[in-house]
């Protein structure tokens, strides 16, 4: 019903309305167009920010890792040393009285 209405009040107006409503929607669709390569701009920074940050924490948490992972084994060779007879073997050891 609506496209009837439209295109019978479109064939009474006049070459130069039509004229000025084609280029009044040229430059909205420029206007438009020009927003949506700027949108998808600003997406595509964002989405590279949230890859650098997400590639920063996973590098944070491999180093957190390998920290915990050399403070345990430390840890575990002061224990070690601080055992006595450390490094003797069972059998140079003298018997318990």
């Amino acid at each position: 019903m609506k496209e009837l209405v439209l295109r019978t009040v479109l064939r009474t107006l006049s070459t130069s309305v039509l004229a000025e409503l084609v280029g009044d929607m040229e430059r909205r669709i420029r206007l438009h167009s020009e927003s949506l390569v700027e949108e998808l701009a600003l997406r595509d920074e964002l989405d590279f920010a949230k890859e650098q940050r997400n590639q920063f924490i996973w590098l944070l948490l491999r180093v957190q890792k390998r920290r915990n992972q050399l403070l345990h084994r430390q840890q575990q060779q002061h224990d070690d040393s601080c055992q006595p007879n450390a490094g003797v073997s069972d059998q140079n050891r003298l018997p318990a009285r």
